[in-house]
């Protein structure tokens, strides 16, 4: 019996450090988005403000 308690609570613990891995995986990620997110919109700027050309932008 007591095999078992201590095979669920390492069961737990490492669930339980996935968890956190995934949660700073997505953290990480949703920062990579909006760090992209903002350059499209500097470069769309950039282009509406005509500061690029249409080919500058396109690339």
């Amino acid at each position: 019996m007591r095999q078992n308690q201590v095979y669920k609570s390492q069961l737990e613990s490492l669930i339980d450090r996935d968890d956190v891995t995934r949660k700073t995986e997505i953290k990480r990620i949703q920062a990579e988005i909006e760090k992209f997110v903002t350059r499209q919109t500097n470069l769309q700027n950039l282009f509406l403000d005509g500061d690029i050309t249409s080919s500058d932008y396109n690339e």
